[in-house]
């Protein structure tokens, strides 16, 4: 049986640059009270960042440290290598960019521990930038994932600083999760935090949203021009295409479902924000912020307007996915 503590994982590729100031943040938690680890996937790492991270915590040898290697770059299969390879009962994932308050250990152990029907905590987050950002940058900086997680009430939350239960999800990878396959990117894709939360949604978990912790997200400047954010946008947009039906799912069957025209409806919306968000653009008061959110829907319109099937099927496959799941839920949380 899993030991109860907090393996707090780090899933990174070539950050010898940050992995010392992330685990500097880390490490304030040394004294706390729960038993808890460091497990770092060196994600094909070409940098030397795994040495950095041993030689750096060797000042503080009095928590474990340990480094797993999944050598494909495809943070899906690194996620995954970082629960697996865990030995607590909660895996917090904490980005090499994230900076974690010196309670944070203690507080999500007590929190998850106090909700045993939770599969996943998430937390808001604040930046921290090198310089100014641009004056519409705040508009965008969801997408970075800053602030407080909106999007939560859809049955998702973002992996900056989100914590999981193991069980949960091992749960959902016996009943037959695996992460979908999407041509167009690399192994590093948007989205696969979205796709593991609404998996566990729909198998009957819980989603766990507070505010009294807030993770420190370094922004690199690189990420705050406009072209880095139109080309995220547009990636975003793609990825919502694909796991559009799971959100579906999780709803009761709307009119426009039940009519058979689940498809048509999310084109439809789709070209819908589009027009709106280009005309807004033509306005002497549009923001750079408007470009990113044409860059959005034209993503998704791209995948959308080849993928009817797809999407239906998709719908489908998550219901009997739910279904299943629902049935083999712990005994305590089965009503």
């Amino acid at each position: 049986m899993t030991k109860a503590g907090i393996s707090c994982a780090i899933c990174t590729l070539n950050s010898s640059t940050r992995i010392e100031k992330c685990l500097e943040y880390l490490a304030t938690n040394a004294g706390a009270a729960i038993p808890w680890e460091v497990v770092i996937v060196d994600n094909g790492s070409t940098d030397g960042t795994a040495r950095v991270a041993e030689t750096f915590w060797k000042l503080f040898d009095k928590i474990d440290l340990r480094i797993v290697s999944e050598p494909q770059p495809n943070i899906r299969q690194a996620r995954l290598k970082a629960i697996e390879s865990s030995r607590y009962s909660y895996v917090s994932f904490v980005d090499d960019d994230n900076w974690v308050p010196a309670n944070w250990v203690e507080t999500v152990f007590g929190i998850m521990e106090c909700n045993p029907d939770a599969a996943a905590l998430g937390v808001a987050t604040r930046a921290s930038f090198d310089v100014q950002p641009p004056p519409w940058f705040p508009r965008q900086q969801f997408r970075l994932a800053i602030g407080e997680q909106v999007f939560r009430e859809q049955g998702w939350l973002w992996s900056a600083g989100l914590t999981l239960r193991k069980a949960a999800v091992q749960h959902i990878l016996d009943t037959g999760f695996i992460f979908t396959e999407t041509e167009g990117f690399a192994g590093r894709r948007p989205g696969s935090d979205v796709e593991l939360t609404l998996f566990l949604t729909l198998a009957g978990w819980k989603l766990l949203y507070t505010n009294d912790l807030v993770l420190e997200h370094h922004i690199a400047n690189a990420r705050t021009n406009i072209t880095s954010i139109k080309n995220l946008a547009r990636a975003q947009g793609m990825v919502h295409a694909f796991l559009e039906p799971l959100i579906e799912a999780a709803r009761p069957p709307r009119l426009w479902e039940r009519a058979g025209l689940a498809w048509e409806h999310g084109l439809v919306w789709g070209a819908l924000r589009l027009s709106q968000f280009s005309l807004r653009n033509l306005l002497p008061s549009s923001a750079h912020s408007d470009l990113a959110n044409i860059e959005f829907w034209r993503g998704y319109l791209s995948v959308m307007q080849e993928s009817r099937r797809q999407y239906i099927t998709r719908i489908a496959d998550a219901r009997h996915f739910a279904a299943r799941a629902k049935a083999t839920l712990p005994r305590y949380m089965r009503r």
